[in-house]
């Protein structure tokens, strides 16, 4: 199926069991936030050496759904296709560590806002440990892996730069005609 090797050897349940993850947690999300999930549950399983369930257990990702396949193939293609690409590709969101995340939108988490903050995208925040930064795990996993989005904040104002000098283009050729 690939021309490559996968960068992380998953078993076909470890997989299903991400993918469930994932869209539990990120299904609404952009790409990169469902990217950035999959990155942590990565992050979990090579940091620790557990099975993706008991990551999800160990690190309390409780975001859950199976029936998304069914419900919204569309939705479930692009949860397929994020946990592929971090976990076959070795495409990272970020070039910190992180492991842990939340929605400060739906829920507050003083324990989240303890650690480090990585990255926000969309509607949760990612978070690493200052422990985790320089510990052999993540600087094996980090050297073969490709950073996309070393700080997605860049990338949305980057966008809405955009967004704003096309806008105003548009209101000058208005004023012209």
């Amino acid at each position: 199926e690939y021309s490559h090797p996968p960068f992380f050897n998953l078993t076909k349940a470890e997989r299903k069991t991400i993918q469930y993850i994932v869209a539990g947690e990120a299904k609404g999300e952009p790409m990169e936030g469902k990217m950035a999930v999959a990155q942590c549950i990565l992050h979990g399983m090579v940091k620790s050496g557990w099975s993706a369930e008991r990551v999800r257990i160990e690190y309390q990702y409780s975001g859950w759904d199976d029936e998304l396949e069914n419900e919204n193939p569309e939705a479930w293609a692009e949860v397929v296709e994020a946990v592929s690409r971090v976990f076959d590709d070795g495409e990272l969101i970020s070039d910190k560590p992180i492991l842990y995340f939340y929605a400060p939108d739906i829920t507050s988490s003083s324990w989240h806002e303890s650690l480090n903050h990585a990255v926000t995208i969309e509607g949760h925040k990612f978070f690493y440990l200052d422990e985790d930064v320089n510990a052999d795990w993540f600087l094996n996993l980090r050297k073969d892996g490709i950073v996309l989005l070393i700080d997605f904040n860049i990338y949305v104002a980057a966008g809405v730069i955009i967004g704003i000098i096309a806008l105003r283009m548009t209101i000058d050729i208005m004023k012209e005609d």
